[in-house]
């Protein structure tokens, strides 16, 4: 308790009782049929909402898509929630556990679910062949991801042969989307050169 009050980590406080508001469904792009995935690599029930991606080539270069879960929809500007959230200002994990930004119920109401469809926000970049941001928009979305990714399955893609025809059992319940995976790392790879190229 010491150390968490050292660092300005507050004690957890009663949340104000608010309904949510439930997303607008007007003017948002459907990206249902998109295979988008759930890179999940934290364990822990209360730790913050994991965000879905998904890549494709486009003239050359990737079309990347990452979807946040939408949180300020759900929340009135000023409101009793909206201050708490403020005051409580962002998420910490504590080693063994998350003292989380999100209340329960927001947490629920706005985490990405697999095979469900979920509202979301969605940035679309354009990235060239050399790793530059040619052309980014915002969106609001519907998405409905297909899978989980664990790192356990990173790893396993990543020491596979390249060549190889058979799929490792790890893989297999993702083999489906084994491509769209390669291509989201692909891009990270992409992008990760670029950064170091540029300093």
């Amino acid at each position: 308790k010491f150390l968490l009050s050292k660092v300005g980590i507050l004690p957890d406080e009663d949340l104000p009782k608010v309904s949510l508001k439930k997303p607008s469904t007007k003017n948002r792009i459907d990206f249902t049929s998109q295979p988008s995935l759930i890179l999940r690599s934290w364990k822990d029930n209360n730790s913050p909402p994991l965000p879905a991606f998904h890549a494709e080539a486009k003239e050359g270069g990737i079309r990347l898509f990452i979807h946040i879960p939408t949180v300020s929809e759900r929340i009135s500007i000023g409101s009793a929630l909206d201050l708490w959230l403020r005051n409580r200002g962002e998420a910490f994990c504590l080693g063994t556990h998350w003292k989380p930004l999100l209340s329960e119920n927001l947490h629920l109401a706005t985490e990405l679910k697999v095979g469900e469809i979920n509202s979301a926000i969605s940035l679309v970049l354009d990235i060239g062949p050399d790793g530059n941001v040619n052309d980014w928009q915002f969106n609001l979305s519907t998405i409905k991801p297909v899978a989980e990714i664990t790192p356990q399955q990173l790893e396993t893609l990543k020491s596979r042969k390249v060549n190889s025809r058979t799929i490792p059992v790890k893989l297999k319940p993702i083999k489906d989307y084994l491509n769209n995976l390669e291509t989201l790392i692909f891009t990270s790879e992409l992008v990760s050169k670029k950064e170091k190229n540029d300093g």
